[in-house]
């Protein structure tokens, strides 16, 4: 039984049109996976960011050892009252159980406690300063200058992620010294 011409030309797909086509959907799925690779690695990085802790936690540490500490001196122990701020140098805050020092270590905003190794708080700081504002009750002002990397990392075209050079952040404070000012009731 032999099939006729007309139904043999219908019975399915050429080599050259099996050969495009394949070519076709190579050529998609390399551009998904592409474009799936470049997705993931912007998630990975914006996430991370997001998720930065440390700038709040410095904001609320900060406040909380000036509110309960009974005076703010710089490692000699010399209270700068009235002069401008003190620039890039340590701030030492008397506390009933020690002194708790904040200050710059290279491009890092440490906190050290007692007995304890230093916290590194916030990278790439620019600027450290603070000074005393009055003195009955003790007012302190500080203020710290540092590069938080943003979420996004795109150029204007719209194409492979760029290295993030960050965005100047600056955290200011003045805070009353409670414990100095009003005693122990606080």
């Amino acid at each position: 039984m032999t099939i006729p011409h007309a139904r043999r030309a219908e019975a399915g797909f050429t080599l050259v049109e099996m050969a495009v086509a394949t070519l076709v959907m190579m050529l998609a799925l390399m551009m998904a996976a592409q474009i799936l690779d470049e997705s993931g690695r912007v998630l990975a990085h914006s996430a991370a960011r997001e998720r930065d802790t440390w700038t709040p936690l410095t904001e609320e540490w900060l406040r909380r050892d000036l509110r309960v500490g009974t005076g703010a001196t710089t490692r000699l122990g010399v209270t700068p009252f009235g002069v401008p701020y003190v620039v890039n140098q340590p701030m030492v805050i008397s506390q009933s159980f020690g002194s708790v020092t904040w200050g710059r270590v290279g491009s890092y905003l440490v906190r050290k406690e007692p007995g304890q190794p230093s916290k590194r708080l916030l990278d790439h700081v620019e600027l450290w300063e603070w000074r005393v504002i009055a003195l009955n009750p003790m007012v302190v002002e500080a203020q710290v200058r540092f590069r938080r990397a943003s979420s996004f990392l795109h150029d204007e075209e719209g194409g492979v992620p760029q290295p993030d050079l960050g965005k100047p952040v600056t955290l200011h404070w003045v805070v009353l010294l409670r414990a100095g000012a009003l005693g122990r009731q606080w």
